[in-house]
């Protein structure tokens, strides 16, 4: 299956290489993070100077994906995308829970609108930017390193399965394999694999 994106056709074993294998590797980085700090709300507030180069690396990978899914090149052209396709305004609206610690539920997009920013892409602004002022590096905390890379999960889950999902090939993924070892499934995207003893199962379901 290939999908054009402006002038790039990729197909979707280019898109799990060039992407989904990079997202992993800055997942396993933030998933290294609980040797030292337990992942937890009562830790939303914690701040670290690896957490600022964590946040970092991850924003601009959603910077990245964003340009490829909405074609645009700032926040407020990829909003406008967001919020008015019919195939990504969902992800408002979306959650997903932290694997083993399901008391942690993230929507990254929940107050995403046309006039307002958002708080985790503000705060890395100003952890890149402006980390003198008013104690901007403490903006780098587990809340926002979670929740950055929870929108950075959503972006690329999205985009997967829109264009490289069908839901009448029933041997077919509808989230990117490997699947996150840190986040559960999105509340708007039904996962139709189910991994048992056996071995992979791809579950009927009708969208």
């Amino acid at each position: 299956i290939k999908t054009k994106i402006g002038v790039v056709v990729m197909s979707r074993e280019e898109f799990l290489t060039k992407y989904w294998r990079y997202y992993l590797n800055i997942e396993n980085s933030v998933i290294d993070l609980e040797k030292y700090i337990t992942f937890d709300k009562r830790n939303y507030s914690c701040f670290s100077d690896e957490f600022i180069k964590v946040i970092q690396v991850i924003c601009s990978e959603i910077d990245v994906i964003a340009k490829l899914i909405t074609s645009k090149d700032n926040m407020d052209g990829y909003k406008k995308f967001l919020i008015n396709d019919d195939k990504y305004n969902k992800i408002k609206e979306s959650k997903t829970e932290l694997q083993f610690h399901k008391a942690i539920v993230l929507s990254p997009f929940e107050f995403i609108d046309l006039v307002a920013g958002l708080n985790w892409w503000g705060d890395y602004n100003k952890i890149k930017h402006n980390r003198q002022k008013d104690d901007n590096f403490t903006k780098a905390n587990l809340y926002n390193v979670l929740t950055s890379l929870a929108a950075l999960y959503f972006l690329e889950c999205f985009y997967y399965h829109n264009n490289y999902f069908d839901a009448e090939n029933r041997n077919n993924d509808s989230m990117p394999r490997p699947k996150s070892k840190l986040f559960n499934s999105i509340s708007n995207i039904k996962d139709n694999v189910v991994e048992s003893l056996e071995g992979i199962v791809y579950a009927e379901w009708d969208d």
